[in-house]
């Protein structure tokens, strides 16, 4: 069993190595000498918030998950930027809050260039809309 996260954190997951049952003549037969014959399963995951009131963190990342979604529904540029950007600040929030290093690091530097983004999608439309028609 491998345990992954650190003391501190209060979502600790327990993983385990389940070997799988292949045929002699399975196509996977092959990846299986390369890599092993084992996927890692999560331990009762769904079973962690069964009883409890959701946390603030994970709250804020399905917060977040949502504004990425709702970056790829939008067609126009201007919503777009705002929803990354919003996603962008809920991840960084997210990330902090769990101690996740890579998500809060990523979001921190993409969060400078939507909001460049932004601004010249808005100097755009400014320039469109005061130019005479």
């Amino acid at each position: 069993m491998v345990v992954v996260g650190t003391r501190n954190t209060p979502r600790r997951r327990a993983l385990e190595l389940v070997p799988h049952r292949r045929s002699v003549g399975s196509s996977l037969a092959s990846a299986g000498a390369l890599f092993g014959d084992f996927s890692i399963k999560p331990i009762g995951a769904w079973q962690r918030h069964s009883g409890r009131a959701m946390s603030f963190s994970d709250a804020i990342g399905f917060v977040a998950a949502a504004l990425v979604l709702v970056t790829f529904y939008q067609r126009q540029m201007i919503p777009l930027r705002l929803a990354a950007l919003g996603s962008n600040l809920a991840f960084i929030v997210y990330g902090l809050a769990l101690g996740l290093a890579p998500v809060w690091l990523l979001h921190a530097l993409l969060l400078p260039v939507n909001a460049s983004r932004l601004a010249e999608a808005l100097r755009a439309k400014h320039s469109l809309d005061a130019s005479p028609r």
